[in-house]
């Protein structure tokens, strides 16, 4: 049996403004909602990868900014890995870093898509030998339950005392 290489066939971003449980306050702004770049990879296979950039608490922090990421995420990192072996993860960052100097939050973002797509890919595969998709569905539901938390949820508070 030949297995040809997952290749990245599209790099896209959505940018996001998630609305925070309640404002982060420091000595230079009341932050009231955190703004990221969601990067999907999407592979020749079909899979889709998601990541997240995020500046936290914004340009003043790091320099860096969503809008920023973004346009190097289209302009620079795209084109540097489509068509590339998605699944060689490490080879494909070691490049961008070669090529792509700094740039840490934006190559995060894409890092994560990258592995998330490999993740699915292999599940993929097992669920087409095997079919215990019990466990799959556990896994998304820590997820999803997990992101209610570290996003906030509006209608409790998950640090406020009960």
């Amino acid at each position: 049996m030949h297995l040809t290489p997952m290749r990245v066939a599209s790099v896209r971003t959505s940018l996001l403004n998630i609305p925070l449980v309640r404002p982060h306050v420091t000595s230079v702004a009341r932050i009231q909602y955190q703004s990221l770049v969601l990067v999907r990879v999407r592979t020749t296979d079909g899979v889709e990868g998601f990541g997240e950039a995020v500046v936290p608490g914004g340009p003043w922090w790091s320099g860096d900014s969503i809008e920023g990421i973004e346009a190097l995420i289209h302009r620079c990192l795209a084109p540097l890995l489509i068509g590339e072996d998605a699944a060689n993860i490490d080879f494909q960052i070691q490049r961008l870093n070669r090529l792509v100097p700094g740039a840490h939050f934006a190559k995060a973002g894409v890092d994560m898509a990258l592995w998330d797509a490999r993740g699915k890919s292999v599940v993929q595969i097992r669920d087409t030998v095997s079919k215990p998709r019990s466990q799959v569905n556990q896994s998304k539901c820590r997820f999803l339950s997990h992101s209610a938390v570290a996003v906030g949820s509006p209608r409790r508070d998950p640090f406020e005392q009960a």
